[in-house]
């Protein structure tokens, strides 16, 4: 799943009840994950705006880039 970073808040709309649920946040109300990028939702990785306060694109990159090679290790 991509959640496109448009500049805006995010929107959660989309994900079922049930997932949404299990998403823990941080106290700045950003989604928590994990070393490599991986929420709290098993398979489910996040980066960027939605998971940090600096709201710029070289971080939204580097998050990326975490969230790509947790990924990575997931599956290989």
């Amino acid at each position: 799943m991509v959640i496109e970073a448009i500049g805006q808040g995010p929107d959660f709309s989309f994900i079922p009840k049930q997932l949404l649920e299990k998403l823990e946040f941080t106290p700045q109300r950003k989604v928590k994950v994990d070393e490599n990028g991986m929420t709290s939702i098993p398979r489910i990785f996040a980066g960027g705006d939605i998971v940090n306060l600096n709201l710029d694109a070289v971080t939204a990159i580097a998050d990326a880039k975490v969230a790509a090679e947790g990924i990575d290790k997931l599956l290989t």
